[in-house]
């Protein structure tokens, strides 16, 4: 994930999908922030 905020969207909307099907369910948290995939090459 590039940013904090991204991965936090990303948790956000995968916690909202899997208490559609489940409510018994537990995330493992395995996104990590790069800030380099950020840059782009122009």
């Amino acid at each position: 994930m590039p940013t904090p905020e991204l991965r936090e969207t990303a948790i956000r909307i995968i916690r909202s999908e899997a208490a559609r099907i489940r409510q018994d369910f537990e995330i493992e948290d395995r996104l990590t922030v790069v800030p380099t995939m950020a840059t782009r090459v122009a």
